[in-house]
């Protein structure tokens, strides 16, 4: 007995020397384990940040030499981004790996892995910084041409029996918008009916008193009694065709008129044609009212040009001016509801005084609208081209993705690795895009095949996620 209860003892004891030494051991191994994985997830930092860290101080740069004001304040805060990014790149995936090792996670945090195949497919651009033209960016309000304008108006009252033009449609020169019936017109349909009448037995009987007076039958003062006539009679036939011009009939209509008394607009039908192509853009008038002359019924706008109301600063107007004096300057204007848009024209005037209340000089630009997607009324963005040329960020046009009004493109942090890194673009130089920010000179970007790394990336839209 004595001796059993010695061994439980001595069992007692080694367990206990056993739990001691896992207790100690514990901590230690943990700390190893940690500093393992605090080096790995440095070592990716670091290359995060070495991309970036040169892209900041790049952007930095290029802010001050193009005028960007505040750009090296947005470097600082992308700063933040990318650590935030680098966390977020070493958090383990559902798969209980880092999500940047993880080929079914990796796009959650935007970023692609190419392979040796698909890589043979891309090409890459360093960026760097060329000449543009110097630019100046305005806002302005988009308003009709009054060069492309016209009223369509009644000269003569009476019924109007049909308008078929509406708000919002468009017409062609010539075509038929209204009709009216006038009593007016009739009765001076008729009296010119009844002039060009006399006219034609005064030229007879002027011609029966020469044929006369030539066979000594007839005396000269016949003759001359007979040419009076016939110079009254077209008198008063002109007075009356000048009157129905009044009324806005053309000479073609004035024609069908003396060819066949039972024409429309010998009864009294006027109608009224479109003066130019263009659109409706007000009526008023209804028909089966009754109207009096000079009734305004419809005003036709050509909206294919458009003219756009700018402000220029006063510390501005010097370049302006001098520049406008040469010429036309070149412009782009955007608009918001048509963001991906850029529509051509060009600043043509300045007003000759400068607005007091704003100390701004209001300029005009004539914009082509052959899309009709401008409309009068919508505010627009107004940059004003200069043969003067700055130092400008330029990437190839087709390294930018677009993401629902979202642009980015893909830049290279290792050798077959990319991020989707938004951007700020600004106007096209030929086949290149400004970038204003997100990227810099020095950095590697794809420029052909991005749509590749693309569609990857955006795998989550398509229903793709981590458990796939």
């Amino acid at each position: 007995m004595s001796q059993m209860k010695h061994h439980v003892v001595s069992m007692q004891k080694t367990l206990s020397i056993l739990l001691i030494v896992l207790l100690l051991s514990f901590p230690i191994g943990r700390a190893a384990a940690e500093s393992e994985g605090e080096k790995h997830e440095h070592g990716l930092e670091a290359a995060v940040e070495a991309g970036h860290e040169g892209h900041d101080h790049k952007s930095g740069e290029h802010g001050n030499a193009g005028g960007h004001e505040g750009h090296g304040h947005g470097a600082g805060a992308g700063e933040d981004s990318d650590k935030t990014l680098a966390e977020k790149m070493q958090e383990p995936c559902e798969h209980e790996v880092p999500i940047i090792e993880c080929d079914k996670c990796r796009f959650e945090v935007g970023a692609v892995k190419l392979s040796s195949t698909t890589q043979t497919l891309v090409k890459f651009e360093t960026i760097r910084t060329s000449p543009a033209p110097k630019t100046i960016d305005l806002v302005g309000e988009m308003i009709l041409d009054d060069n492309h304008k016209r009223v369509v108006t009644s000269r003569i009252g009476g019924r109007l029996a049909s308008m078929s033009a509406t708000v919002g449609t468009s017409v062609k020169e010539g075509d038929i918008v209204a009709v009216i019936e006038s009593s007016e017109l009739a009765q001076a349909a008729l009296e010119y009916l009844k002039r060009i009448s006399e006219l034609g037995f005064a030229e007879k009987k002027l011609a029966r008193a020469r044929l006369l007076f030539e066979k000594k039958v007839g005396s000269e003062q016949e003759v001359q009694e007979a040419q009076s006539a016939r110079d009254l009679a077209d008198l008063e036939a002109a007075n009356a065709r000048d009157r129905l011009k009044i009324f806005g009939l053309s000479d073609g209509d004035i024609a069908r008129i003396n060819k066949n008394r039972n024409d429309a607009m010998a009864q009294g039908r006027i109608q009224l044609r479109a003066p130019i192509s263009g659109n409706v853009i007000q009526r008023d008038g209804i028909a089966g009212e009754i109207i009096t002359g000079d009734r305004k019924l419809l005003t036709i706008a050509n909206l294919c040009h458009l003219l756009a109301i700018g402000q220029i600063h006063e510390k501005q107007v010097g370049e302006v001016v001098t520049t406008l004096a040469k010429g036309p300057i070149p412009v782009e204007v955007t608009v918001e509801s048509f963001p991906l848009e850029t529509f051509a024209g060009e600043l043509v005037a300045a007003d000759s005084q400068m607005l007091e209340e704003t100390r701004t000089l209001p300029v005009r630009v004539e914009i082509q609208n052959h899309d009709f997607l401008l409309r009068p009324g919508m505010f627009a963005k107004i940059r004003l081209f200069f043969e003067t040329a700055q130092d400008q960020t330029l990437l190839s046009t087709t390294a930018i993705m677009d993401d629902e009004g979202s642009r980015f493109v893909f830049k290279q942090i290792e050798p077959n690795l990319f991020l989707r890194q938004p951007v700020v673009v600004g106007r096209k130089v030929g086949d290149k895009t400004i970038i204003q920010s997100g990227v810099a000179a020095g950095d590697v970007i794809v420029v052909d095949g991005a749509f590749l790394l693309k569609s990857d990336v955006l795998r989550e839209k398509m229903g793709a996620g981590c458990a796939d």
